[in-house]
C-alpha cells in the first residue's frame, strides 16, 4: 500500500527550484518529488548490485580501498 510522506521546513531557494523542475518536466511538484526518490532509490540498488556483479567476477576477493585503486587507475 503506497506510503504518505511530508517535506517540511523546504527552504526558498529549494521550493523555487523544485517548481521549476516541475514545471520544465511537465509534472506537479509532487510527481517531480516522487520521480527524483525513485530514480534515487532505483539508482542505488543498482549500482549496489553492479558493485556486487563486479566483485563476484574477479578472481579473488578485492578489498573496498583495491577497487578504488583500480578504478583510479582505469583498471577492469
Amino acid at each position: 500500500m503506497p506510503k504518505t510522506y511530508t517535506l517540511r521546513n523546504v527552504p526558498d531557494q529549494v521550493a523555487d527550484g523544485l517548481r521549476e523542475r516541475a514545471e520544465r518536466n511537465g509534472r506537479s511538484i509532487q510527481a517531480e518529488l516522487l520521480h527524483i526518490v525513485e530514480t534515487a532509490v532505483i539508482d542505488k540498488a543498482s549500482l549496489l548490485d553492479r558493485i556486487a556483479e563486479f566483485r563476484g567476477s574477479l578472481k579473488s576477493p578485492m578489498k573496498l580501498n583495491d577497487i578504488d585503486t583500480a578504478i583510479s587507475e582505469g583498471r577492469p
